[in-house]
């Protein structure tokens, strides 16, 4: 059964084109049941108004950027399994050495 993320990420993706031509890429987007509930230049801000608009449900906070790197890596993640790669090798880089916000997988949960 999927998860309720998964489905707004989902949803995230199938709206990318759209989303990629109406916001900025560095604009961060909530995002509730497929739609776009609210938006702006500061995360916090930006739940602040979804939390106002939907209440304590979840929702999808992201960047455009962030999305597209995430969506990227989980690719060569899923690469990675399907030709036994280490991590390292299927992305090209060592998680290992980024900490806190300079993690590409790991930004969206600070």
């Amino acid at each position: 059964m999927e998860s309720i993320l998964d489905s707004e990420i989902k949803r995230f993706e199938e709206w990318l084109p759209e989303l990629v031509s109406r916001y900025s890429g560095d604009k961060y987007i909530a995002m509730y049941q497929g739609k776009v509930i609210a938006r702006g230049n500061k995360e916090m801000e930006v739940f602040d108004d979804a939390f106002k608009k939907v209440g304590n449900v979840p929702f999808y906070i992201t960047t455009i950027q962030q999305f597209i790197k995430l969506r990227d890596f989980r690719k060569k993640e899923e690469q990675k399994e399907e030709r036994g790669l280490t991590l390292e090798e299927a992305t090209g880089f060592n998680l290992a050495q980024y900490v806190g916000p300079e993690c590409p997988v790991c930004y969206s949960i600070y």
